[in-house]
């Protein structure tokens, strides 16, 4: 049978294919998202509220 192994590597070759246009996929979704702008950020003091307190002692200048 001369037509199974040409049967194979075009079942293979899809198969690649198949790969291959998911990894495009992935690769044009993430370039999208990159490629929005950022959002508008206002900073607040709430994070401070969750720091805990340095151990430091303040440096001395001589």
């Amino acid at each position: 049978m001369t037509a199974e192994p040409a049967k194979e590597r075009l079942r293979q070759a899809i198969e690649s294919l198949r790969s291959d246009i998911d990894r495009v996929e992935f690769w044009a979704d993430a370039l999208d998202r990159l490629a929005q702008p950022i959002p508008e950020y206002e900073a607040t003091d709430h994070l401070s509220r969750h720091l805990l307190p340095s151990n430091r002692r303040p440096v001395e200048k001589h």
